[in-house]
């Protein structure tokens, strides 16, 4: 539009390859789908608390092989079809570069690659907060930890802000009363994940020495046992 407007003087909406809309309708598509997968099955994990660039590839910090190629394909896509665009002659161009019907083909496979993998997947952690129920001069600290997904088989990482950084404590079911967490909620409907639950308690053995690691303002780490993290700070 701006080459046969500057260009050429012709002030008007460009045509539409006809096969355009079909690319869009696979990301539309795709984008509907994928919201009610979530929906269904359950967040795929939080992941680390900070952003990150890698989140386009991974599944809760874990790289998902399903959206590296999706991520993938999506960036080839935009890339050829800009790079024909600005190679065009603005001078004789009358219309956007038409999309190869292969192409289109191949997008939709990926999309339904991209879909049926998030279909199969189990829902991974998310915590939304982590607050101390004991004093740390007590004989026993606790934790309530509330969120989706959290799995009483999870590995439990606490790291305190010091300086110089000091590596984080992992809380092992040694550390734990019972030797694991205790479920407060589990989730409203166990579904095919009746281990998952909303809150637990992690109730430290006394006077442990990790206790010194609880307090507010530490980076609390959840990792389910297939991998996918969450991360929270504890109140």
């Amino acid at each position: 539009m701006i080459a046969r407007a500057l260009v050429q003087g012709a002030v008007e909406w460009p045509d539409i390859p006809g096969n355009l809309p079909g690319l869009i309708f696979i990301s539309a598509g795709t984008t509907a789908l994928a919201e009610g997968i979530t929906a269904i099955k359950g967040p795929k994990g939080g992941g680390p608390s900070e952003p990150n660039w890698t989140d386009l590839i991974s599944n809760g910090g874990v790289v998902a092989v399903d959206r590296v190629q999706f991520f993938v394909w999506t960036v080839l896509g935009v890339g050829v079809f800009l790079f024909y665009l600005l190679l065009s002659d603005p001078i004789t161009m009358t219309t956007v570069p038409t999309v190869p019907q292969g192409f289109l083909q191949i997008m939709g496979i990926s999309s339904a690659g991209y879909l049926g993998t998030k279909l199969g997947r189990r829902p991974g952690p998310v915590l939304e907060t982590a607050t101390i129920t004991s004093a740390a001069g007590a004989s026993q600290v606790a934790l309530t930890v509330k969120g989706t997904g959290l799995s009483p088989r999870a590995q439990w990482n606490v790291q305190r802000s010091a300086t110089p950084p000091i590596p984080p404590v992992e809380l092992t079911p040694a550390d734990m009363i019972n030797g694991k967490p205790t479920i407060v909620q589990p989730p409203p409907s166990a579904g095919p994940e009746p281990e998952f639950a909303t809150e637990l308690n992690l109730t430290l053995t006394p006077t442990n020495p990790k206790a010194a690691n609880i307090v507010a303002g530490a980076k609390l780490t959840i990792r389910n046992p297939d991998g996918r993290i969450a991360e929270v700070l504890i109140k």
